[in-house]
């Protein structure tokens, strides 16, 4: 959906200039910059942030990524501030599972497409003493950014992101409507007795229909608000950008549009999936 970029930088100071020098690059319309927040490691291995990303629904996603991001960087002792940074940054939005732990972070961060080889690369070059601008951006070109953050001694590291959460809500979906199948034909052919065991199960399975339920509601506002967002400051460049670099954004612009519109369908599919299931069990 966009480019995770990860800046490296020896120090605190040019990190912070390289973030400068990525708002030019915007201002001047040369690359699109959804969101950013600046981390550093600290001599002991703290890893922390110290700026973080705009408010909004894109700020919201991103936030979560980010502090999913510092407690991955940090190891498993600080993976429960790693997870609090990201719900601070993101005033309470989530990212899948949001299931803290240096496994559920981990887990966060793959589901919303950062994989464990970018991660690895990334925590190796993040030295004690280092600092680095993490963004979340639609490049029309590659060169600008490079050259920007290299004058300011930095390294550029780059994942395109294509999450899975929607993917894996309708196939939760799935999973759990089968169940809710095979459960409600059990029932019907229990005995009196047996029905009264079986009305655990089932009121279990009502439970966990319900939550998927507000999950994928609760999505589709998110993805909708953000893709919004992420829409507008593309459009705001194809306007000011040069013909070129204008077009460039315009494919990027119809290609998120494309693909939000099959995440949508995937989520209006689980929704569907989850109201027939809920009937079956009551």
């Amino acid at each position: 959906m966009d480019t995770f970029l990860v800046a490296v930088f020896e120090t605190e100071e040019a990190a912070f200039r390289g973030a400068e020098s990525l708002r030019d690059l915007h201002r001047k319309s040369a690359l699109t910059v959804h969101a950013a927040a600046i981390i550093h490691k600290t001599p002991d291995g703290t890893v922390g942030m110290k700026e973080a990303a705009e408010e909004g629904p894109v700020g919201a996603a991103f936030g979560m990524m980010v502090g999913a991001l510092v407690g991955v960087l940090a190891g498993p002792l600080a993976a429960g501030a790693g997870a609090a940074v990201g719900a601070a940054a993101a005033s309470g939005a989530v990212l899948g599972t949001a299931s803290g732990g240096l496994v559920g972070l981990m887990g966060d961060l793959v589901r919303s497409g950062i994989d464990s080889e970018f991660l690895e690369i990334v925590g190796t070059e993040l030295q004690p003493g280092c600092s680095a601008v993490v963004a979340s951006v639609d490049e029309a070109m590659t060169l600008p950014v490079d050259k920007a953050m290299a004058a300011q001694g930095g390294r550029v590291f780059r994942q395109p992101r294509i999450d899975t959460i929607d993917a894996e809500l309708e196939a939760q979906a799935a999973i759990l409507s089968r169940r809710a199948g095979e459960l409600k034909a059990e029932f019907n052919a229990a005995s009196e007795a047996d029905r009264d065991i079986l009305n655990t199960p089932m009121h279990d399975l009502r439970d966990q229909l319900k939550a998927l339920e507000e999950q994928v509601s609760t999505r589709q506002s998110r993805l909708t608000a953000e893709v919004a967002e992420r829409s507008a400051s593309l459009t705001s460049q194809i306007e000011a950008a040069s013909d070129e670099t204008s077009d460039r954004f315009a494919r990027r612009l119809a290609e998120l549009t494309e693909d939000t519109a099959l995440r949508l369908k995937a989520l209006e599919r689980a929704a569907g999936v989850i109201e027939s299931a809920r009937a079956l069990v009551g």
